[in-house]
């Protein structure tokens, strides 16, 4: 099955890649993001910061 990203679920687990849902790989950036926030306690005006460097840590692993 492909997804909307055009990723194929069988194929990467043939190629030993790892296949993640779009909504979950939002959910765990989102984490990801809000555990940054929490680091600086919460300042504000860092929030997209947080989110894009969350996101290339994650797409990183994935």
């Amino acid at each position: 099955m492909v997804n909307k990203l055009g990723i194929d679920a069988e194929e990467a687990h043939a190629n030993n890649e790892v296949y993640i849902k779009e909504e979950h790989r939002k959910e765990i950036i989102a984490m990801a993001a809000y555990f940054k926030a929490e680091q600086r306690h919460f300042e504000p005006g860092h929030e997209m910061q947080d989110w894009l460097e969350a996101e290339a840590e994650i797409d990183g692993l994935v």
